[in-house]
């Protein structure tokens, strides 16, 4: 039986093309000489697995009209992979070796576009690089990932509806995750460990900001999540203006700086449940930080000055407590021991326009295409 994708495939560049087989959901084995132009060709359902060493590869203006997966479970990349206004779009595993490569480079980026996930992704860099990042996306996803040795490893810039969960940074030189200028997204059950803060750097584990001249960011979940190290925790400063409606409940905070959990100028937020600790032999004390806004909710949280690290936090244990139920369940019916006082906390010195270098020179050449079948 003729295979349909490669059907489709033997038909592109003839100039007439009388061959016709039924478009039915394809596997196809994919290597680096052949996957863009199989990208191109397939069809909503396809499955394209990947196999070998991927450079640096563009897939652009394919709308599909089911979901193509992606499965790099066997593929390595060594620059990054870049989709710019893309629909419909898994890619499952892959492991991303960007070391040695320019200073902002990204292992993923995509720009524009919607319906795209990574799951089960790691990512191995240096410091200055980053993970997955999207910008200007709609219904964006990384699950379960692993970041290592980056600036920072998920970027949510201007994204609507996005999910960060189970995923795993460490060795970071600043931050774990940064969601800016977006809407409707949840960040859940991840960890900042063993970072590793270059220069000036200000490092949070997952940092939160608007954008000056665009609404505000607003709808943004931050749960279940663990900070430990020489890190900030989960905040969210008063860069551009703010945010609306930002929760951040039952997250665990081990830390060396300042600013374990953090809202800046946040309106009808709601800041519940979270532990906060300063782990032995700090400089600073981590503090919870609620400063400015209206009609936020702040009850709960716990505050604990030099406390000896929950036995999670010692042994290294902690994709436990990001990944397992159970290893927080006792955070939600913990008894708050004091509240810090928010006139002590030390803001953010600087925000992150950084991150967002580089986009605005892709977005303008992408074309559209119609959804394919």
């Amino acid at each position: 039986m003729i295979n349909s994708l490669f059907s489709r495939v033997l038909c592109v560049g003839f100039t007439a093309c009388t061959l016709y087989v039924p478009v039915t959901a394809a596997t196809i084995v994919v290597t680096p000489d052949n996957f863009t132009a199989a990208f191109k060709a397939a069809s909503g359902g396809d499955i394209l697995r990947l196999v070998g060493t991927f450079g640096a590869t563009r897939l652009a203006s394919e709308k599909f009209s089911k979901v193509v997966t992606l499965d790099a479970t066997k593929a390595v990349f060594t620059n990054t992979l870049q989709m710019t206004d893309v629909s419909n779009v898994k890619v499952i595993g892959g492991t991303f070796n960007i070391a040695g490569n320019a200073i902002y480079t990204k292992a993923a980026l995509i720009y524009n576009g919607s319906n795209v996930w990574f799951d089960r992704t790691t990512v191995n860099g240096e410091a200055g690089q980053y993970g997955v990042t999207f910008n200007g996306t709609t219904n964006a996803e990384v699950s379960a990932g692993k970041f290592h040795g980056l600036r920072a490893g998920v970027l949510f810039g201007s994204v609507t509806n996005g999910i960060a969960t189970k995923n795993k940074i460490t060795a970071s030189d600043s931050d774990g995750i940064d969601i800016s200028d977006s809407h409707f997204v949840t960040a859940s059950y991840n960890s900042c460990s063993a970072g590793n803060p270059g220069p000036g750097a200000h490092a949070d584990c997952i940092q939160l900001w608007s954008v000056a001249g665009n609404p505000l960011q607003s709808d943004i979940i931050v749960t279940h999540n663990l900070a430990t190290g020489p890190t900030q925790g989960f905040t969210s400063f008063q860069a551009g203006g703010g945010g609306l409606r930002i929760q951040m409940t039952y997250n665990m905070v081990n830390t060396s700086a300042s600013q374990g959990i953090a809202c800046y100028d946040c309106y009808d937020s709601i800041i519940t449940n979270n532990h906060v600790s300063t782990m032995p032999g700090s400089a600073h004390k981590t503090n919870l930080s609620v400063i400015g806004g209206n009609n936020n909710t702040v009850a709960g949280n716990i505050v604990q000055s030099y406390s000896p690290p929950h036995k999670n936090l010692a042994d290294g244990l902690g994709d436990d407590f990001a990944t397992d139920d159970g290893a927080v369940a006792d955070l939600a019916t913990a008894r708050p021991m004091s509240l810090i006082d928010a006139s002590a906390a030390v803001p953010e010195p600087a925000t992150w326009a950084m991150m967002l270098g580089g986009f605005a020179a892709i977005g303008a050449a992408s074309r559209r295409r119609i959804a394919r079948a």
